[in-house]
């Protein structure tokens, strides 16, 4: 679920909440609301943060050739990539980075007792009660220079009318080729 904030009159403020299962589809919807809004995307980059991670931990990386990376620091890249930064072992997204449940449960073990992340509080209505965790922003800024995402500016509706006039703009100079 993403809250995107909109403002379509001055001193109002609602949330447009999405809601999907589909990961993909949330980062698509919130890249198109960013480019709408002129919002700034979150962009770390992932070697120089790499480096600073090995330095950190060097003995996750003895048994690894250069080109593989620690499935703690995998685990880690996705929580910060997905910048809500919420996630149990039972997310799409880190299942598709190894298949194995308690091996996902015992990365985030390890990362929780560094302080990477935290464990948090949400009840789920459809299964046990799981252990949930989220990235502990503080930690990665002190250690990995990895600040936190900005708020997300409100979409205005003067920014909703200006987009939709340069799409027509944009149709009518299409068709004009023909």
């Amino acid at each position: 679920m993403i809250a995107l904030p909109f403002n379509p009159k001055n001193n109002q403020l609602y949330h447009l909440l999405y809601c999907s299962n589909y990961a993909a589809g949330i980062r698509a919807t919130k890249e198109s609301f960013l480019s709408l809004t002129k919002n700034s995307r979150m962009n770390p980059d992932n070697k120089t943060t790499y480096n600073r991670f090995l330095f950190l931990h060097p003995e996750l990386s003895k048994s690894l050739t250069k080109k593989q990376r620690p499935l703690e620091w995998k685990i880690l890249w996705a929580l910060i990539r997905q910048e809500d930064g919420i996630r149990d072992r039972l997310c799409p997204d880190l299942l598709k980075i190894h298949q194995d449940r308690l091996i996902i449960q015992r990365c985030l073990e390890w990362l929780l007792k560094h302080r990477y992340i935290e464990q948090i509080s949400l009840k789920s209505a459809w299964y046990e009660s799981i252990p949930k965790y989220q990235v502990n922003w503080p930690v990665l800024y002190e250690r990995l220079r990895i600040a936190k995402p900005p708020l997300i500016k409100p979409l205005s509706n003067e920014e909703v009318m200006n987009e939709l006039k340069e799409q027509k703009k944009e149709q009518s100079t299409l068709f004009d080729s023909f």
